[in-house]
């Protein structure tokens, strides 16, 4: 009976550090969302202060009603006040002060529209989720193409 020689221990490869790759693509997915998120708020606010009318805008901001004097006289300014000469103390002469009466300013008459634009307004590009999703898919698909070319 022959001895036979054991059997060489299969390879053994190091790892790759597994964990840390999971965490820097879960890291990596949280910034995107994130990002996506950031942008389609920015372009939100740009394109519903895009779709409203400047005469919106000015009616989504409180009105103002302006008063407007009416003009009063007062006594005229070349003649001289009068003196009584048998009194020892002068009595004060009232003087009429104009007084302001409210006048409204007439808005041009509209029908009413919300102060933000509705999104019937904004332009749709019937992609919702799927931006997204697509995104993710490629960057996994990236990611095991990667895992399996190291693999090999």
């Amino acid at each position: 009976m022959t001895e036979s020689a054991p059997a060489p221990a299969p390879e053994t490869v190091p790892p790759n550090g597994g964990l840390k790759n999971i965490g820097i693509l879960a890291l990596l997915v949280v910034a995107f969302l994130g990002g996506l998120g950031l942008l389609g708020y920015m372009g939100y606010h740009v394109l519903s202060a895009r779709a409203m009318k400047p005469s919106d805008k000015m009616l989504a901001s409180a009105p103002q009603v302006t008063t407007q004097a009416s003009p009063t006289r007062l006594s005229s300014a070349t003649a001289a006040p009068a003196i009584a000469k048998d009194t020892a103390t002068p009595t004060p002469t009232p003087t009429e002060l104009p007084t302001l009466t409210p006048t409204p300013t007439e808005l041009p008459t509209m029908t009413p529209t919300p102060a933000v634009a509705t999104s019937s307004r904004l332009p749709q590009t019937g992609l919702g989720i799927e931006i997204p999703l697509v995104g993710l898919a490629l960057g996994a698909l990236a990611m095991g193409a990667h895992w399996l070319r190291r693999r090999e």
